[in-house]
C-alpha cells in the first residue's frame, strides 16, 4: 500500500472520528429541535375544533351581509402578538368600529369599542381552550365578545380596525346573526346534536338537557348564533385566517398553566 493511500485512509478515519463526536455532543440536541419543530402543535395541544377567522386591516373595513334582517349582530374577536409579548401583565388594548346598515342603505348604527385582551399566558393560566395558529409564530391573546343591538333591523354591517397597541401584531374576527329557526325545526335540530353540544347548549338552563321542556329547548336552540362570512374577494377584501382551538398542554419548563 503507498504512502498516499494510507495517507487517505488515515484523513478518513479522522473524519470519522470528528463525525462520530460532533453526532454525540450535539445529535440529541438537535434531534429534540426537529422534533419540537416538527410536532409543535401536537405536543402543545390536543386540537377540539377550528374556524375561519377574518384579520383586519387598520382603516379596511370588512363587510357582512345577514341573511335577513337582524336586530343584534354578535362578535368575537382576538388580538395576535409576538413571543416577546407573551406574559405581558397589562395586556393589549384595541378599539374597533362597527357601522350596521338597512335595507335602503342608510346607515342606523356607527359605534365604537375600546376592547382588552390579556396576554397569551394569562389565558393558558385560566384554564380556557388554547387558540393558535398553525404554522404562523405570532400567538393568539384573549377572546373579546360583543354583541350589537340595532336600534332598527340592518341587513349589513362593516367592521373596522381604529387602533391598537403598537405590541398588537393583528386583529382577527368571527361575526355571527341569529340562526332563523322555528319553534319546531329548532327542537329537532337541538336533538340531532350530540350529548356534548346538547349540554353545551343547556349550560345556563337549571336542568340537564334531557329534562328540558319543549318550549325551554325551542328557546335556547332558536336563539343560536350563526357564523357569517365576509363579502368580496379572499385576498383583495379579505384576508382568512384558519384558528384552532384545543385543550392545552404544558410544555417543557413551564410551571402550572
Amino acid at each position: 500500500m503507498s504512502l498516499s493511500t494510507l495517507s487517505r485512509a488515515a484523513l478518513v478515519c479522522l473524519l470519522l472520528v470528528i463525525s462520530a463526536l460532533v453526532g454525540l455532543i450535539y445529535g440529541p440536541a438537535i434531534a429534540r429541535y426537529v422534533a419540537d419543530a416538527q410536532n409543535s402543535t401536537t405536543v402543545d395541544a390536543e386540537i377540539d375544533s377550528r374556524a375561519i377567522v377574518y384579520r383586519l386591516e387598520q382603516d379596511k373595513p370588512v363587510t357582512f351581509v345577514f341573511s335577513q334582517p337582524v336586530d343584534q349582530v354578535r362578535l368575537l374577536a382576538q388580538t395576535a402578538v409576538g413571543r416577546q409579548s407573551r406574559a405581558d401583565p397589562a395586556g393589549f388594548v384595541y378599539t374597533l368600529e362597527v357601522r350596521l346598515f338597512s335595507g335602503t342603505g342608510e346607515e342606523v348604527l356607527r359605534q365604537q369599542f375600546s376592547l382588552h385582551s390579556d396576554a397569551p399566558d394569562t389565558v393558558y393560566a385560566t384554564g380556557e381552550n388554547w387558540r393558535f395558529f398553525r404554522n404562523r409564530p405570532e400567538m393568539v391573546a384573549g377572546m373579546d365578545d360583543v354583541v350589537v343591538a340595532a336600534p332598527s333591523p340592518a341587513v349589513r354591517a362593516e367592521w373596522r380596525l381604529v387602533d391598537a397597541d403598537p405590541k398588537i401584531l393583528a386583529v382577527d374576527i368571527r361575526v355571527y346573526e341569529r340562526q332563523p329557526l322555528l319553534a319546531s325545526n329548532a327542537i329537532t335540530s337541538f336533538h340531532r346534536r350530540s350529548a356534548e353540544e346538547q349540554a353545551k347548549l343547556a349550560e345556563a338552563n337549571a336542568f340537564p338537557p334531557d329534562m328540558l321542556t319543549g318550549e325551554e329547548i325551542a328557546n335556547i336552540t332558536a336563539n343560536m348564533w350563526r357564523p357569517l362570512g365576509p363579502i368580496g374577494i379572499a385576498g383583495r377584501d379579505y384576508r382568512p385566517m384558519v384558528l384552532y382551538e384545543g385543550t392545552r398542554r404544558p410544555r417543557r419548563g413551564e410551571d402550572g398553566g
